[in-house]
């Protein structure tokens, strides 16, 4: 008898189990989403009714952020998430780690809406923000904004091309050029 019922718990675990892998991925990635809206939900009361610092709390935001993008790269959702990782890093002067977010978001997300927006908040991360300054790095993504975008405004590619071709100069020392000093 034992028996019996040890084998009816094991094939209703099997069956469960087979239940729940068979859930589709568009299943799997609204659900995920689900609990994340749950989530913003809670950090909203949250904010409203904690001592947590909003530092706190947002940085701890932007990683479910990348959690959740990673975990459903093909969604839609997926590029919007790391771009809000990214601006909330940004955000609260985290600059070195909103890299992360925002180089996943490029390289996997070539058509996003917001590719230039990012593309130049890397350049400026690496070029201002970051110490030690960076200059290759700013350098690359100042002509990936270039090479991508080539019908930008003829006062903003102007004023790109000439922080690439004074990318040496510190931005003091770029103010005192462009004011002639």
């Amino acid at each position: 008898m034992k028996t019996i019922y040890f084998s009816l718990i094991i094939l209703l675990s099997v069956a469960a189990c087979s239940e729940s892998s068979h859930q589709t991925v568009e299943e799997k990635s609204k659900e995920l989403l689900e609990n994340f809206k749950r989530y913003e939900d809670s950090l909203a009361v949250m904010g409203q009714n904690s001592k947590i610092s909003n530092s706190t709390s947002a940085v701890a935001y932007a990683e479910k952020c990348i959690s959740v993008a990673e975990q459903i790269p093909k969604s839609k959702e997926a590029p919007k998430l790391l771009d809000k990782a990214h601006m909330i890093f940004c955000n609260f002067n985290m600059h070195r780690r909103s890299l992360a977010p925002a180089q996943m978001l490029i390289e996997k997300y070539p058509s996003y809406k917001n590719r230039p927006m990012v593309i130049q908040s890397v350049a400026s991360a690496y070029d201002l923000f970051i110490l030690p300054r960076q200059k290759d790095q700013a350098k690359k993504y100042y002509k990936m904004y270039l090479s991508e975008y080539p019908k930008l405004p003829k006062a903003e590619k102007e004023q790109i091309q000439f922080r690439l071709d004074n990318i040496d100069l510190t931005m003091e020392e770029l103010i005192d050029k462009q004011v002639g000093k």
